[in-house]
């Protein structure tokens, strides 16, 4: 079963897409919140983790991605933030980010 329902990444993308001058701080956002599950996957231990009151989701995700997969999500977040700043297509960037961590889920 999805931990996201497809639903969710449209809602995602639309949202991204309203808020282009903050595409930034949700990247960033997004790279706290791996760190958080990577961190939890290696300590099994939720001290320190920033979305604490989000512990069974990043458990939950702890749980069903390898390291290898979610050092691949956070090098795919880097390349995109990298990527608007050299103004790619923002729209299209998002929409590959969100694609690629959705078929990590899937493939999990």
């Amino acid at each position: 079963t999805s931990m996201y329902p497809p639903t969710k990444h449209c809602r995602a993308v639309k949202l991204f897409s309203s808020k282009k001058d903050v595409a930034g701080e949700y990247l960033d956002m997004m790279l706290l919140w791996y760190r958080d599950v990577l961190l939890f996957k290696a300590t099994k231990n939720a001290t320190g983790l920033l979305f604490l009151d989000e512990i069974n989701s990043i458990s939950a995700q702890a749980a069903a991605y390898s390291f290898e997969k979610l050092q691949g999500i956070v090098e795919r977040i880097e390349q995109v933030k990298q990527r608007l700043k050299a103004n790619v297509n923002y729209e299209t960037a998002m929409e590959l980010l969100l694609f690629y961590i959705k078929e990590e889920e899937r493939n999990t």
